[in-house]
């Protein structure tokens, strides 16, 4: 600092000011990695309704072998929680890390809980593409033949708020939270719930922060309760491209490729007050469609590399 109070060297305050910010969220991460009750209680059987369609996430997982995944305590953890809840249980939205513990812990029977409740998973698995949990719900979602008027949702403890609030963008229902406390980790290394809560703090949250931002402030239609509808890109591997337009159902890539509104999967506005197109699977009916159909293609290469585009992972992966 010079005589007249003016600072020559400003590194020094700000690498401190740097380092008070890190220590400040290492000091928020075990906090909540350590000490952070999510619930004020735990739920018993008895607060499930009967007949309930769960919605149960999968946690991360030590590995896979021959056999299929090695579950790792958590999604055992969360198996049990399934077993042993089953005679309220209809019917099982999940991930593999939970079906292969379901089995693994035998209560998978002929493919259903117990024998009793239907076990779906929510998309194919690929071990080296990971697909984040607002995309591994809407996949889910899109499997159920009829949209139940609740859902209950099973997720650990330290994802579960996450994965609420992604659900409310997808699902109009109600949506009751199966409120388990101190599920555990992977394994039972100390550090697990530190690195857990350093990516769910600040990698997981924001990003899909990030999504339900993007979806609320480009999706034009909303449902009765004023909820966004989220657009559905049946089979790619992107969620937006192109110009949005906020007043009618579909977003155009580069060779045409329209983006639709889950609510109106099979009915495609035409811009401007045209008549409204019939979509099928095998491309367009009812009208001549705009560029080269591709429904059914798990690729659109004409979308990748060309800028910015909010990635979501591969939905048939």
């Amino acid at each position: 600092m010079t005589e007249n109070g003016v600072f020559t060297n400003p590194w020094p305050l700000v690498f401190a000011i740097a380092g008070l910010g890190i220590l400040a969220a290492l000091s928020l991460a075990v906090y909540f990695g350590y000490f952070y009750r999510t619930f004020p209680r735990d739920f018993q059987c008895e607060d499930i309704p009967k007949g309930s369609v769960v919605v149960a996430l999968g946690f991360e997982y030590p590995g896979e072998d021959d056999l299929g995944i090695v579950p790792g305590d958590a999604n055992k953890f969360l198996a049990n929680l399934l077993g042993s809840c089953a005679p309220r249980i209809s019917l099982v939205l999940t991930q593999k890390a939970v079906s292969d513990a379901l089995l693994f812990e035998n209560l998978l029977i002929v493919g259903k809980l117990k024998g009793t409740a239907g076990v779906i998973l929510m998309h194919d698995h690929n071990p080296r593409r990971a697909v984040r949990t607002f995309q591994a719900l809407q996949r889910g979602l899109e499997k159920l033949r009829k949209q139940p008027e609740a859902l209950v949702l099973l997720a650990h403890d330290k994802q579960v708020s996450r994965a609420k609030a992604d659900l409310e963008i997808l699902f109009p229902g109600k949506i009751i939270v199966w409120q388990v406390n101190k599920v555990p980790y992977k394994d039972g290394q100390w550090f697990r719930p530190l690195l857990w809560a350093l990516r769910e703090l600040y990698i997981a949250r924001p990003a899909e922060a990030f999504t339900r931002w993007t979806i609320s402030r480009f999706s034009g239609r909303r449902d009765e309760a004023g909820r966004p509808i989220p657009r559905s890109c049946d089979h790619c591997e992107h969620y937006l491209a192109g110009e949005v337009d906020a007043q009618i159902n579909w977003v155009e890539c580069g060779k045409g490729h329209r983006l639709i509104a889950t609510a109106e999967k099979n009915i495609l506005h035409q811009p401007n007050g045209g008549e409204p197109i019939q979509v099928t699977a095998d491309g367009w009916s009812g009208g001549e469609g705009f560029g080269e159909p591709m429904l059914e293609r798990t690729d659109c290469p004409d979308w990748k590399r060309r800028g910015f585009r909010l990635e979501i992972q591969d939905m048939e992966n």
